[in-house]
């Protein structure tokens, strides 16, 4: 999200996913199902400075947020290795 810090970032992102949580849908054979989201942020400079790198970072956190137990939103740290190097 553009200008906003990474707190705020990960603030906004888990009031929508807690606002998400709170809707149910029917499928058309009439099947009642809720939907959640994992999610993973990275922030220019503090993570990366191009947009390959910057991705790579969220990826990360991503997965981290769905080893935690999925229906979250995580951060990436500092010190992450990137797949491949």
């Amino acid at each position: 999200m553009y200008g906003t810090g990474i707190k705020d970032g990960i603030g906004r992102l888990t009031q929508l996913l807690q606002q998400f949580s709170q809707y149910s849908f029917t499928s058309l054979d009439g099947t009642r199902f809720q939907v959640t989201f994992s999610g993973g942020i990275a922030q220019i400079p503090d993570h990366g400075q191009d947009i390959q790198t910057l991705y790579q970072k969220a990826d990360i956190a991503l997965y981290e947020a769905k080893s935690q137990g999925r229906n979250r939103i995580c951060a990436a740290t500092l010190g992450e290795k990137l797949y491949g190097r």
